[in-house]
C-alpha cells in the first residue's frame, strides 16, 4: 500500500490499515521470492531472524534498510510475511491500527512486514505493528519486520509504547527507527 494524503488521514478507533500476511507467500523467502525457498520448519526473516527448528535448514538472512523499509516480509514454510505500507501525510490521526504482521503457521511463520511513515504530525492513541507470526503447532516464530517513522510533531502519540516490531516465539525482534525532522 503506497498512499500520499495532502491533508489529514484519520484512522478511527474501530478501523485499521491492515496488510497482515500480504507480503511474500508461505515458502517464499527473500532473496528467492519466486520459488519455494523455505523447507522444513523455517520461519521468515526481515528486520529480525526467524526461528529455525534444530536439524532443518538455516534461517534466511535479514534484509532491507532500517531507515527506509521498502520490501514486504518473508514467508516461512507455512506462514506468509507481512505486507508493505508506505504512507505520507500532513497529519496522521491514529486511534486505530496500522498493521503489517506475518501470519501464524503450524511450522514456519511469516516475518513482520515493512512500514514507512512520513508525517507532519502524528497524533492519537492507536498502534503500529510489524510483528512476526507465532507458533500454532511446533517450532518458533517469524522475525520482526521494519518500521521507520519520520515526523515533525508528535501530539499525544506514545511512540515508545505503541509501536512494535516484535518477533514470534524464539525469533528475533525487528527494527524501529524514528526521526524528528
Amino acid at each position: 500500500l503506497d498512499l500520499t494524503v495532502w491533508g489529514t488521514l484519520t484512522v478511527s478507533s474501530n478501523s485499521t490499515i491492515n496488510v497482515n500476511g500480504m507480503g511474500y507467500l508461505a515458502g517464499r523467502m527473500w532473496p528467492n521470492t519466486t520459488t519455494n525457498a523455505s523447507t522444513g520448519k523455517t520461519s521468515g526473516s526481515y528486520g529480525g531472524l526467524g526461528y529455525t527448528y534444530t536439524g532443518y535448514v538455516t534461517a534466511n538472512p535479514v534484509y532491507g534498510d532500517f531507515r527506509n523499509p521498502n520490501e514486504p516480509g518473508s514467508g516461512g514454510s507455512s506462514g506468509s510475511g507481512g505486507g508493505l505500507i508506505r504512507l505520507v501525510a500532513n497529519v496522521l490521526e491514529l486511534n486505530g491500527a496500522i498493521r503489517a504482521n506475518g501470519t501464524d503457521g503450524s511450522y514456519g511463520r511469516g516475518s513482520g512486514g515493512g512500514i514507512y511513515l512520513d508525517v507532519g504530525r502524528l497524533a492519537g492513541g492507536g498502534v503500529i505493528e510489524a510483528k512476526g507470526g507465532t507458533c500454532t503447532y511446533d517450532g518458533g516464530g517469524g522475525g520482526g519486520g521494519r518500521i521507520a517513522i519520520y515526523y515533525n510533531d508528535v501530539e499525544g502519540f506514545d511512540i515508545s509504547n505503541r509501536v512494535s516490531a516484535a518477533a514470534g516465539a524464539a525469533g528475533s525482534a525487528g527494527t524501529i527507527y524514528t526521526k524528528h525532522q
